[in-house]
């Protein structure tokens, strides 16, 4: 087959694909054959070929996209009513996937950060962008990209045949755009790790750029943008018991558990079981910022952080702020991030 070399974006992706074959045929070929292999249905064995391009997809965005959308595909909606961890980034929600996984419950469980078209469209430019400026290519993370623009479109088709279950989860908005901010920190500046190891940057200087440039007011607006305006429940028109640390909400064709992070290791297990019918749920920690290789510029910039009282009071006196905690834990939040945070 000739390749349209007038396209050279389309002529780029195919050697690419064809790079990628011939790695993961080496690679078979390089395996010592066993008696008895079981075989998926897909016709790869089991294990060796799913790794195999897992570990190409890792190395390349456009390898990446193709990999999981056509996971997404070929899983469709099988089984029961899918499970939707739908929540703003750096809340947890890793944790409950992880732990919704053990459990091997017969049916989809998609994680995604945003279900909003322009969102979306935005997000894959940005993960772009910084994919070629040389940032590490992190399958767990284009995942999320990629199941939003799946479940995204099946949104938009009217795909409520089956009663979604959705769960999100909300957080200390502070922490949660200084964790946001540290998971895509190479947006903003370019190859941060390998520089701040060989101390080409200072931390006071990615301080100054977080609070200049990055959007803080996500998590304040994000149930209305993506929630309620995707499935249409409002989660601030009824009382949130912040003692309790979560609430479910009932829509038309969808259920939504809201879990609130700071309280989970106590509510997490009632909870499940009242909105999944679950008994004995427990978590398993995944994605946790002191197992990961930043931790140490992490650390660092959290400890020589202040924030800015007008920070501290858009943040707390926000509706999301005052809705999910109570006098005391706007204090407490107050007190750890108005202070320098040394320990």
């Amino acid at each position: 087959m000739v390749s349209d070399h007038s396209d050279p974006i389309r002529t780029g992706l195919l050697l690419q694909i064809d790079l990628a074959h011939v790695e993961w045929s080496r690679k078979l070929a390089s395996r010592p054959v066993k008696k008895q292999t079981r075989i998926e249905h897909s016709g790869i064995e089991k294990g060796v070929g799913r790794d195999i391009i897992r570990e190409l997809a890792g190395k390349n965005y456009h390898l990446a996209r193709m990999y999981l959308t056509w996971g997404y595909l070929l899983a469709g909606f099988r089984g029961d009513n899918p499970v939707v961890v739908y929540q703003m980034g750096k809340v947890g929600s890793s944790t409950v996937v992880a732990s919704l996984q053990s459990l091997d419950l017969k049916r989809p469980i998609y994680h995604v950060h945003t279900l909003i078209f322009e969102r979306i469209r935005d997000r894959r430019q940005k993960y772009e962008r910084m994919f070629r400026s040389g940032a590490p290519m992190e399958l767990r993370r284009a995942s999320h990209l990629f199941a939003s623009q799946y479940l995204s479109k099946r949104v938009k088709r009217g795909a409520f045949k089956q009663r979604w279950k959705v769960i999100s989860l909300v957080r200390d908005p502070s922490a949660m755009n200084v964790s946001g901010f540290f998971q895509i920190i190479d947006y903003y500046i370019p190859r941060f790790f390998s520089r701040f190891e060989a101390g080409q940057i200072r931390i006071e200087d990615t301080i100054e750029i977080f609070l200049k440039d990055y959007d803080h007011d996500k998590p304040l607006v994000w149930f209305d943008i993506e929630l309620k305006s995707t499935f249409g429940i409002d989660v601030f028109a009824s009382p949130f018991l912040a003692s309790k640390g979560y609430a479910i909400y009932r829509g038309a064709n969808v259920d939504a558990l809201v879990l609130k992070l700071e309280s989970i290791n106590a509510s997490a297990e009632p909870a499940v079981k009242e909105f999944l019918g679950i008994e004995n749920f427990r978590l398993v920690q995944a994605n946790v910022a002191e197992d990961k290789s930043y931790f140490a510029a992490y650390k660092s910039f959290k400890d020589m952080l202040t924030l800015p009282q007008a920070y501290l009071d858009k943040m707390y006196d926000s509706k999301l702020a005052r809705h999910f905690y109570t006098e005391g834990e706007l204090a407490r939040f107050r007190g750890k991030w108005g202070t320098r945070n040394i320990t």
